[in-house]
């Protein structure tokens, strides 16, 4: 069986393993609907904070002035620098850092799940980063996204004062209250008592698949680009898939982003351990899953553009493939190239 293959029955796997843990506790929920008073201690918290004192919840507290206080250093470091990814360095640390926090601080098995689930996606994305140059020594080097220098040839971003702006607002203090509340599920399962159940080993197991599926997606992307490259260098004419530019085979026949999709899938799943732990089906800790999709929605936007730009069967490969979901077929014999240049 093809690694794509099983990627796609994986996927099928997690989403009726995520609708089951929906349905079964439809009417477990104590609070129905929005649960306000989950707002309100929220509000308690950060007032005793902004006043100097204390939320009365020493994870709280760790996970508030850690966020501010990284936002703080990775501003001035990307303002000394002049290398915007700085927080990207710390995506795959913090999430897997706040989880542990609140397990540390408030131990049950559920969190210890939620952890183990954290800490293997924070491994994959890690690995990841390291291997695309992401690090560097000192710390604040190593390789910049690509795709800020597309960002600083916008409209006073472009400026000296909107670019610092830009770096200390969107990608300094936005971006790390979105990791913390990526996390924030930890918090709402710190609180409740109720016993942990098949349905968080489950949603252990299908964090675990989603995992899988996001390393099949980058690493069938990393050879392809790597042999592309190694042909490039050594001036060797490049033959199909490769002339194509990008790559268009096994799960990026699929979708346009499949390690993109399985990315976001994973923090909508891991907000399910808060449904499993009693709380309401909609509850506050949804919003880091919500706002992590709607990045993802403006950061392929801007990708896609400029790869638009740079290979011309890149608008027919969007009106082909859907970005993120689509009916997929497990069954298919194969998942070849879908485009092809005509010579």
């Amino acid at each position: 069986m093809s690694e794509t293959r099983k990627c796609i029955l994986s996927a099928y796997l997690v989403f009726f393993i995520s609708l089951a843990v929906l349905f079964v506790n439809y009417d477990k929920s104590p609070d129905k609907g929005y649960p306000l008073p989950d707002l309100n201690t929220w509000k308690v918290w950060l007032t005793r904070l902004y006043s100097g004192s204390t939320s009365g919840d020493l994870a709280v507290d760790m996970s508030f002035y850690t966020c501010f206080i990284v936002a703080a250093v990775c501003f001035v470091t990307g303002e000394l620098t002049g290398n915007w990814s700085q927080v990207d360095k710390l995506w795959s640390l913090l999430p897997v850092a706040y989880t542990w926090i609140f397990t540390l601080y408030h131990p049950n098995t559920r969190l210890w799940l939620m952890t183990l689930a954290a800490s293997v996606w924070g491994l994959r994305l890690t690995y990841n980063f390291v291997r695309r140059g992401g690090y560097g020594w000192p710390p604040w080097s190593g390789e910049e996204d690509y795709r800020w220098n597309y960002v600083r040839k916008w409209p006073i971003v472009g400026t000296r004062i909107g670019g610092a702006i830009f770096n200390f607002s969107f990608i300094c203090i936005y971006q790390n209250i979105l990791l913390f509340l990526t996390a924030s599920p930890a918090v709402i399962c710190s609180k409740y008592a109720r016993l942990d159940s098949w349905e968080d080993y489950a949603l252990t197991l299908s964090i675990i698949l989603l995992v899988y599926i996001e390393y099949t997606a980058d690493q069938q992307q990393y050879d392809f680009q790597t042999y592309k490259y190694s042909l490039i260098n050594s001036e060797q004419k490049l033959h199909h898939p490769y002339n194509v530019g990008f790559p268009c085979h096994e799960l990026f026949s699929v979708c346009r982003h499949p390690n993109y999709t399985a990315e976001m899938s994973i923090w909508f799943v891991f907000y399910l351990y808060t449904v499993s732990a009693g709380a309401s089906l909609i509850n506050w800790s949804l919003i880091g899953a919500v706002l992590l999709a709607l990045l993802f929605q403006g950061s392929t936007l801007l990708s896609e553009s400029i790869t638009t730009g740079k290979y011309n069967l890149y608008t027919r490969y969007k009106s082909e493939v859907p970005r993120f979901l689509g009916l997929f077929n497990p069954f298919k014999s194969s998942y070849p190239a879908l485009l092809e240049v005509r010579e």
